[in-house]
């Protein structure tokens, strides 16, 4: 059925949870708190993925406003099976957007979180991939650039079920673009 959820504001995050015959079990909205750090503002949060872990802890993954005007970071929320937040964290490697494409959640809880950041060290629109415990803790981080100025969109991620992590990304420009896994 309906419902109705009442105290958004500008652009937050809303999830809600059905049981299989629809019921609405319930709903938890995320607005990012301007306390992550100086640069970070109460301001616009987007949702890009959702993914379940099999404690039935719900992972997402999208952008966080960073309150310079010009950028986005990585934002990544962990919420238990009630929809009560464990843990959140920000990414930003670049100057100008960060802008997350996907997530896997591994069988141990880790998160791995892949998307472009404009004018990271490495160069312009360079895929970043960074992972994170199941605690909420960095773990660590992979760029890849193409080497010239053309776009690169990831837009997958997945694993093998044992040391191998694969992130699918294609590419526009001089790169003629190509479909590419990293």
């Amino acid at each position: 059925g309906q419902f109705t959820y009442d105290g958004l504001d500008s652009t937050d995050v809303l999830i809600a949870a059905y049981d299989t015959a629809g019921t609405h079990l319930w709903t938890t909205m995320f607005n990012a708190p301007p306390s992550w750090t100086t640069d970070h503002v109460n301001g616009r949060e987007t949702i890009e993925d959702l993914q379940v872990d099999a404690e039935g802890n719900v992972h997402i993954t999208g952008t966080q406003f960073a309150g310079n005007g010009w950028r986005d970071d990585y934002m990544i929320v962990k919420l238990d099976a009630d929809g009560d937040l464990l843990w959140h964290q920000y990414y930003g490697a670049g100057t100008n957007w960060d802008d997350p494409r996907a997530m896997l959640v591994d069988d141990v809880g880790n998160v791995y979180v892949t998307g472009r950041c404009d004018a990271a060290p490495e160069g312009y629109s360079p895929v970043h991939t960074v992972a994170y415990s199941a605690s909420g803790e960095q773990i660590w981080y992979a760029p890849y650039t193409t080497g010239y100025w053309d776009g690169c969109y990831p837009g997958m991620v997945d694993w093998d079920h044992n040391d191998h992590m694969y992130v699918g990304a294609s590419s526009n420009g001089q790169n003629g673009g190509q479909l590419f896994l990293l």
